[in-house]
C-alpha cells in the first residue's frame, strides 16, 4: 500500500458549487457576501451523508431513503473524514522504516539481508500464484471484459489439456453421484455426503502434484505486472533468478502450482460449505418479519434442501473461476427465493463465504511451499538441484541447521496465520465496508425505503396471541447494486489471495525492520559500554 502525505492546497475562493478538498465548505468564509451561502439549505456536504452511518461507529440513523444518489468515491470518503484511513501501527512503522533508508536504497527490499530477501521472494511467488487464480477465469460462461483464461495466458498446451481432463473427470463424477431423488434439492445428509466424497476425489488429483517437486521453485515466480502497477518507490526488485522464468522447467512448475492451488481452493470450498449448512439455510429476521406481514408462519420459511446445481456452481467457481465468479456463485446460492435480492445479513454472509476458503487454501499453499525448500539455506541456490538428481547431491543439514530451519519455518508460518485472522476484519475493516456498501447502494427494492408495517396477528410467530407490533422492512439489494459500490470501496473482494499476500509482505517488512533496529541498538550499546569501560580503566590507572 502506497503511503503519501496529503498535498497542501492553496487558499481559494469558494462558491456555492465548490467544496474545499479538505473539509465541508461551510467551514470557510469568503469576503464576498454573495458567496456566503454555505448553509444546509443550499449545500449538503458529503460529510453530512456520512453522519449516522459512519463505518467507524456502530448503529445510527439510516441516510435519507427513496432518492437515487451518486455513489461516493474513495476520494469523497477520505475528504469527508477519512473513514477508510484509521490509525495503523503497521502503516506508521513502514513509513518510519522508509524514512530510515540509506541514500542508495529505494525500497525496504534493498535494506533486507540475503536471507530476508529469500522470505520476500517466497511471498512474491505465492502472491503470483494466488493473483493469477484471483484474476483469471476458466469458466465457459466468462463475461465480456474479464481477463483471459489462465490456460491462454500460460500458453502451455500440455498443462491446458491436463487441467481440462481433471475438470471433465470431476464434472462426470458429480453428475454420477447426484442422487436421483435430489432433483428438488439436497437434504442435509445428502449434502454432507456429496461434499465429503467430492473432497476425497480432489485429494486423489492432488496426489498427482507432489509439493516437494512442484512448489520448490516458488521463489522464482514473479508477477512482472506489479512493476507497472505499483508506485516506483515500492517497486519489488525482480529476484536474481529472473531468467528462470523463461526456463521450461520453472514454467511447468508454475502451471502445476496454479493447478494445485485451484484444486486446493475447491477442496477448501467443499470443506467450508460442509460446515456452513446452518449459515446457508438460516432464516433471517427480515424474512420472518416479511412472512408476518404476508400472514405466513415461520414454519413455511424453513429450508430443508439446497439445489445441487447451485452447490456445484460454487465449487466450480472456486475450482475454475476468478474471485468475482466466486461471489456471483455464492450470491446465487444464498438467493433462495430466486428474485436476485438479498438482505444485509445475507450479503455479509456472501462476503464471508467467499473469503473463508481462500484463507484455508492459501495457508496450505504457503505451508507446502515452505516445506518444499529450505527457508534458511547455506547459500541462496542450495535448493536449485535437478528433480532427477541423486540424493547424495542434495545438501545435508547438521542437527543445528535443522533446528534453526524448523524454528524459522515455525516463525514464518505463525506470522502468516496471525495475518490471515486479522487482515480482513481489522486492517481492511470488512464489516464497516459492507455496512457502508449497503447504506450507499441505490436499491430499487421498496424504492430504497424502510417500510414500517403494523402486524395485527403474530400469534403463530411469537406465541403472544392478539398482540400487535410494528416491523421495519429494510430494502433488499441486488448483485448489480452491490457491485456498483463494492468495486469502488471494497475491491479487496476481487483479489482476496493477492490481498492476503500483500499484507503478509508488509508484515515481513516490519519484522525485518525491527530486527535491523534491534541489531543497531545492540551495536550502539556495545560500543557505548566499551568506551565507558575504557574510560573507567584509564581513570583507575591514572
Amino acid at each position: 500500500m502506497a503511503l503519501a502525505a496529503r498535498p497542501s492546497v492553496a487558499p481559494v475562493t469558494l462558491t456555492t458549487s465548490q467544496q474545499h478538498p479538505q473539509g465541508p465548505s461551510r467551514l470557510f468564509m469568503t469576503p464576498n457576501p454573495e458567496q456566503r451561502t454555505f448553509h444546509s439549505s443550499s449545500i449538503n456536504a458529503f460529510s453530512d451523508r456520512l453522519l449516522g452511518h459512519s463505518p467507524m461507529s456502530p448503529g445510527g440513523r439510516a441516510p435519507e431513503s427513496g432518492t437515487m444518489s451518486a455513489i461516493p468515491t474513495a476520494q469523497d470518503v477520505t475528504t469527508s473524514g477519512g473513514v477508510w484511513a484509521p490509525t495503523s501501527a503497521k502503516r506508521d512503522k513502514i513509513a518510519e522504516l522508509h524514512g530510515a533508508l540509506e541514500e542508495n536504497q529505494r525500497t525496504l527490499d534493498d535494506a533486507a539481508a540475503p536471507y530476508e530477501k529469500h522470505d520476500l521472494w517466497l511471498c512474491d511467488g505465492v502472491s503470483a500464484v494466488a493473483g493469477t487464480v484471483d484474476s483469471n477465469s476458466l469458466l465457459s460462461s466468462k463475461k465480456d471484459g474479464d481477463s483471459e483464461s489462465v490456460a491462454t495466458n500460460e500458453s502451455n498446451s500440455e498443462w491446458k489439456e491436463r487441467a481440462e481432463k481433471i475438470f471433465t473427470d470431476l464434472d462426470s463424477w458429480w453428475e454420477s453421484k447426484v442422487p436421483a431423488d435430489a432433483q428438488k434439492g439436497l437434504a442435509l445428509i445428502q449434502f454432507e455426503n456429496m461434499l465429503q466424497w467430492y473432497r476425497k476425489e480432489l485429494e486423489q488429483h492432488l496426489e498427482a502434484f507432489p509439493p516437494a517437486e512442484h512448489l520448490r521453485d516458488v521463489r522464482d515466480f514473479f508477477d512482472v505486472n506489479t512493476l507497472n502497477s505499483r508506485n516506483p518507490k515500492y517497486v519489488l526488485p525482480i529476484p536474481e533468478s529472473e531468467e528462470a522464468l523463461t526456463d521450461s522447467e520453472t514454467s511447468d512448475h508454475f502451471h502445476s502450482a496454479v493447478l494445485w492451488y485451484r484444486l486446493s481452493l475447491a477442496h477448501a470450498a467443499a470443506q467450508t460449505l460442509q460446515s456452513s449448512w446452518q449459515t446457508l439455510t438460516a432464516v433471517s429476521d427480515q424474512d420472518v418479519d416479511r412472512a408476518a406481514v404476508n400472514g405466513q408462519t415461520s414454519e413455511s420459511l424453513k429450508v430443508s434442501t439446497l439445489p445441487p446445481e447451485k452447490v456445484y456452481a460454487v465449487l466450480q467457481a472456486f475450482l475454475k473461476g476468478s474471485a468475482s465468479d466466486r461471489v456471483d456463485a455464492i450470491w446465487d446460492l444464498m438467493d433462495r427465493d430466486q428474485d436476485g435480492l438479498l438482505d444485509e445479513t445475507e450479503m455479509v454472509k456472501v462476503s464471508d463465504l467467499a473469503i473463508a476458503p481462500v484463507r484455508v487454501a492459501l495457508e496450505q499453499l504457503l505451508t507446502e511451499a515452505v516445506n518444499a525448500s529450505q527457508v534458511r539455506p547455506k547459500e541462496l541456490d542450495a535448493t536449485n538441484y535437478a528433480p532427477d538428481a541423486p540424493p547424495e547431491s542434495i545438501p545435508k543439514l547438521s542437527w543445528r541447521q535443522r533446528r534453526k530451519e524448523a524454528k524459522e519455518q515455525k516463525k514464518l508460518l505463525r506470522t502468516f496465520q496471525k495475518m490471515l485472522k486479522r487482515h480482513f476484519s481489522e486492517e481492511v475493516e470488512e464489516p464497516h465496508r459492507l455496512r457502508c456498501i449497503y447504506a450507499w447502494a441505490n436499491k430499487m427494492h421498496q424504492n430504497n425505503k424502510i417500510e414500517s408495517v403494523l402486524v395485527e396477528n403474530v400469534e403463530a410467530l411469537s406465541g403472544f396471541g392478539g398482540r400487535k407490533r410494528y416491523v421495519e422492512l429494510k430494502p433488499k439489494i441486488s448483485l448489480a447494486e452491490f457491485r456498483e459500490v463494492q468495486q469502488e470501496h471494497f475491491t479487496h473482494l476481487d483479489r482476496v489471495g493477492a490481498e492476503f499476500m500483500k499484507s503478509f509482505r508488509e508484515d515481513l517488512w516490519v519484522i525485518q525492520g525491527k530486527g535491523r533496529e534491534r541489531s543497531e541498538l545492540y551495536r550502539d550499546s556495545a560500543i557505548f559500554m566499551t568506551v565507558v569501560c575504557l574510560v573507567d580503566y584509564a581513570i583507575v590507572v591514572m
